[in-house]
């Protein structure tokens, strides 16, 4: 179901996806299931500035076992976006 809806938005030509391939947002580095979705018509606010915390490598060693249980099996993404100027508010 989830392969199906993430195939879904990328038939849409005009969808923005941060996080791309071969990254991964496991900690065991075995898939990328976790992203940003916009169209860049609607969001202009993104500054092209994103990445995944590797919490799992900076913090715990490449323990996955011991990250998996302290915080979760899934790395978080961020990004950043300029809020400061008007837009469709």
């Amino acid at each position: 179901m989830l392969q199906r809806t993430v195939d879904n938005l990328k038939t849409i030509f005009t969808m923005t996806f941060l996080i791309e391939p071969p990254n991964k947002t496991t900690v065991t580095d075995t898939s990328l299931y976790d992203n940003f979705w916009f169209q860049n018509e609607y969001l202009t606010e993104y500054n092209q500035n994103s990445g995944i915390d590797m919490f799992d490598q900076t913090m715990f060693n490449n323990d996955d076992t011991k990250a998996k249980l302290v915080v979760s099996d899934h790395r978080p993404i961020w990004a950043v976006f300029n809020i400061s100027r008007e837009d469709d508010d």
